[in-house]
């Protein structure tokens, strides 16, 4: 009988984070196992604790930063932290990124300036996305900002 490898970590404040290891073997059954289905387990569960203590250690950091940008700018801003890492935007940035959400949209991902093409939460100018993506969907204007702050610095948001 085989059975598929389950890691249950308790990290911190008491945050439960249960993990497949995809593993087959009867090294966390009850049963007989070879040394080689345990060393698998054993292995299979520190890949699996490594993954749940980078990911804790990243929504701690998201907390913080969202916290700290809430203080500044309000939750309308302080809530696009999460979605801009999640589409690379670097950690050194991030209070930057947050000024410019603030200050171009307020936080809204619906901004349009009337006197241009600017439009998101970055206020990307047509010349930017005209036929390439829609730039009122957060996740691609923030993806899209970031390709541009990477070629470009924070030149285009004039700072």
């Amino acid at each position: 009988m085989h059975f598929i490898a389950k890691t249950v970590l308790v990290l911190g404040a008491g945050v439960l984070l249960l993990s497949g290891a995809g593993v087959a073997g009867a090294a966390t059954g009850t049963g007989a196992c070879s040394v080689r289905q345990a060393h698998r387990s054993v292995h299979a569960a520190h890949r699996a604790y490594v993954r749940a203590a980078s990911r804790y250690r990243e929504a701690q950091r998201v907390l913080r930063a969202t916290r700290a940008a809430a203080s500044l700018y309000g939750s309308g801003v302080a809530r696009w932290v999460r979605l801009a890492r999640g589409t690379g935007w670097p950690w050194g940035q991030m209070p930057t990124l947050m000024m410019i959400i603030d200050r171009e949209s307020g936080g809204s991902p619906n901004a349009k300036n009337p006197t241009s093409t600017a439009s998101g939460l970055l206020q990307l100018m047509s010349i930017h996305w005209a036929g390439k993506f829609n730039p009122f969907a957060p996740r691609l204007n923030l993806s899209y900002g970031c390709k541009l702050w990477r070629g470009s610095g924070w030149q285009p948001w004039s700072l």
